[in-house]
């Protein structure tokens, strides 16, 4: 919940931001961005993750403004995307970096919780999230 609260704030969320969730899990960070009153996608493997996730969706009311995803976000276009959320692991987080970096538009906003990019500088740190702000 604590973290939850700390990536909405750090997010700086707008209007008609579209949000998305790699590696969405049990979708409680798409469903509290769909909630907030933006677009938020999310992509997850996990045939079980992505059923709850779904129907927790469906239970309140939000599929109009959250969608999951049965998809390997190595395979994702993200340049459509204002925000990205990522409960990074250490060992991709190079990886990532370098294929998300290509991708990004200035202006986006990228949230890590519990782990780091190695190149990048963090704009922000709070309680174990770091806030990327792509220029």
């Amino acid at each position: 919940q604590l973290r939850m609260k700390v990536i909405m704030e750090l997010s700086g969320l707008k209007a008609g931001d579209r949000v998305v969730d790699i590696g969405s899990g049990d979708g409680r960070v798409v469903i509290a961005f769909a909630k907030a009153g933006v677009l938020a996608h999310g992509f997850e493997i996990n045939p079980l993750l992505i059923w709850w996730s779904r129907l927790q969706i469906h239970i309140m009311g939000l599929g109009g403004a959250a969608a999951i995803y049965s998809k390997d976000f190595w395979r994702v276009d993200f340049s459509c995307y204002d925000v990205i959320v990522v409960y990074g692991n250490a060992s991709i987080m190079g990886k990532l970096e370098a294929y998300l970096g290509p991708q990004l538009k200035s202006g986006v906003r990228v949230l890590v919780n519990g782990s780091q990019f190695p190149n990048w500088t963090p704009t922000a740190e709070l309680q174990g999230v770091s806030l990327y702000r792509i220029s």
